[in-house]
């Protein structure tokens, strides 16, 4: 991931960043709406690279599906065993305990419908996995020689861990990533994922697919005390189901991706109304997971990877390009005929949701026809729009932001750590005609040392050019 700039600005409450306007490579004026608490935090914007996927080749992830049922005596041990793998491949390995066939019947249902089909049933039932008893599992959807049930993709327990290293070792054409927002307020889940393609494939498409599971489900389960004791609780004779699928918010096979070219990116996002049970199981928003993972048709997993449900919200939205037609209502876009030097991010706000802090805010800019994408972290929440605007071609920015930082840090070691424009004595120092005093509390506010209104960010800019540290004239 190529960082196009590292931009340090303090966003705070409810304070918004109005303008940035850079001239003459000299980042000249920060309008502030609020009083600046701290002035340091980070907000990163990187060229060529998306917002939550990597770009660099990657190693394939195990995708284990396996298929249970609570009256199927040895299954337990298959759970043991696909989560002591898990275990000693950390982040590496996504497993889906698909309750399906002739063991997962009776109360307490753990049976996944899509439709008005049984997925389960449906999946280990398809021409070339051949399944012969359960336990069973697939690595990937792939046929391992010598492995097989029978001679399809299907195989018992025993061989897994050892089929899933020798996928773990191989290439992916592709990388997945997924952000699941839990959207508290109105009960759902927002589900961001993408797939970057690092490599050809020999197909011209994918499938993306996209599920739920839960974990710490108690329940009854045959063999449990003897096949995972430690999941078993003797005293209430309930067994803790972990990778339970729970649902599947994709089609039984997925949803396409049409261009799996090397270099394309895929974005979907996926809204899944989080209901109070499914069939007999409450569900727990707190222990959901999400899976994503990419195959070439509906066998053939290339990659995969899970995440537990997060309260950062993202969105695939804010995009900078010349535009012709009206905005739709509650947005806001750039003028027709905007120039490369002229750049402005624009975060819709027409839902009305507020950001907390921490919540990564993509940005998509268009440039001579070449999209660039990157995110926005906020470190304080908002309830408005952010408007940042950049009178400089983007690259420029790396000097220009890299110049401010250093300047500051040697203002601090030259001067006793004070923040410039927070320097209690700048008039002792720079001349009472040149200069005012900040009031030396460490923090970046509007009043300064002599308790009149003078805003000490605007000292700020002033401090450090009488310090020979940046050029330009500035007023305090």
């Amino acid at each position: 991931m190529e960082l196009l700039f590292d931009l340090k600005i303090v966003l705070f409450e409810a304070t918004i960043i109005d303008k940035v306007t850079v001239i003459n490579n000299d980042l000249k004026t920060i309008n502030m709406k609020t009083k600046i608490l701290a002035f340091f935090t980070l907000i990163a914007v990187s060229v060529n690279a998306q917002i939550i996927v990597k770009t660099t080749t990657e190693k394939k992830n195990v995708v284990l599906e396996a298929f249970t049922g609570q009256r199927s005596k040895f299954d337990p041990s298959g759970h043991k065993i696909s989560d002591d793998f898990a275990a000693q491949n950390s982040g590496r390995v996504v497993i889906l305990n698909v309750h399906c066939g002739p063991y997962a019947f009776g109360t307490p249902n753990y049976n996944v419908t899509v439709g008005s089909s049984n997925y389960g049933d449906t999946l280990y039932q398809y021409p070339g996995v051949e399944l012969l008893g359960f336990p069973a599992g697939t690595i990937n959807r792939r046929l391992f020689s010598g492995s097989s049930q029978r001679s399809g993709t299907a195989q018992s327990r025993a061989t897994w861990a050892s089929t899933g290293s020798s996928v773990l070792k191989e290439n992916s054409p592709v990388n997945v990533a997924i952000h699941p927002y839990h959207d508290v307020a109105n009960g759902k889940m927002e589900i961001y994922v993408e797939a970057y393609f690092t490599g050809s494939q020999s197909v011209s498409s994918n499938r993306i697919h996209v599920g739920v599971v839960q974990n710490n489900v108690l329940g009854p389960q045959s063999g449990a005390s003897s096949g995972y004791p430690a999941n078993w609780n003797a005293s209430t004779s309930l067994y803790k189901h972990m990778h339970m699928l729970r649902a599947v918010i994709t089609p039984q096979w997925g949803d396409a991706i049409t261009n799996v070219a090397m270099g394309s990116v895929f974005q979907k996002k996926y809204t899944w109304n989080i209901p109070a049970k499914i069939g007999d199981v409450n569900v727990v928003a707190a222990d959901l997971e999400f899976y994503v993972f990419v195959s070439e048709d509906q066998q053939t997993i290339l990659t995969g990877t899970k995440m537990a449900k997060s309260t950062n919200k993202m969105d695939f939205i804010a995009t900078a390009t010349k535009v012709n037609t009206p905005a739709p209502s509650g947005t806001k876009q750039l003028a027709s005929g905007v120039s490369i030097s002229e750049i402005e991010f624009y975060l819709n706000n027409s839902a009305g949701y507020s950001l907390p802090s921490g919540s990564e805010i993509p940005v998509t800019v268009t440039m001579g026809g070449v999209a660039k994408k990157g995110t926005i972290t906020l470190p304080s929440a908002v309830t408005a729009g952010i408007n940042i605007k950049r009178q400089l071609e983007l690259n420029q920015i790396v000097e220009d932001v890299q110049s401010i930082s250093t300047a500051v840090e040697l203002f601090q070691e030259n001067y006793g750590g004070a923040y410039p424009g927070d320097k209690f004595d700048a008039e002792d120092i720079f001349g009472v005609s040149e200069t005012d005093n900040g009031n030396g509390d460490n923090a970046l506010g509007t009043e300064d040392g002599t308790g009149t209104n003078d805003n000490e960010t605007l000292l700020f800019w002033q401090h450090l050019a009488l310090a020979d540290l940046i050029s330009g004239t500035y007023d305090g």
